[in-house]
């Protein structure tokens, strides 16, 4: 997959603990780790590169508990992914 779009990703200029944080134990969010995954996926709603990300975060070594790729995180690109599995089976 080509990774060009990168450089075009609002992201790119911002701090990555936005896009990637550590998931405690128990799987309970902080307030400012909810916070701060709010503020990611409205940056990444007005991104020209959205759909390029979420494809790569659909790849396999990208399906990271604890990362937010396209303006999803994990549990909801999990579900995407399994949604167009199942599809390819029917």
């Amino acid at each position: 997959m080509n990774r060009e779009w990168h450089k075009d990703a609002l992201c790119a200029n911002e701090a990555s603990d936005f896009w990637f944080y550590e998931m405690p134990v128990g799987g309970m969010l902080p307030a400012h780790i909810k916070k701060e995954i709010e503020i990611a996926v409205k940056i990444c709603g007005d991104c020209p590169v959205k759909s390029q990300c979420l494809e790569q975060g659909l790849e396999r070594e990208n399906l990271i508990i604890g990362s937010i790729w396209g303006g999803l995180v994990f549990r909801d690109r999990q579900y995407l992914a399994n949604q167009r599995k199942a599809s390819k089976l029917n």
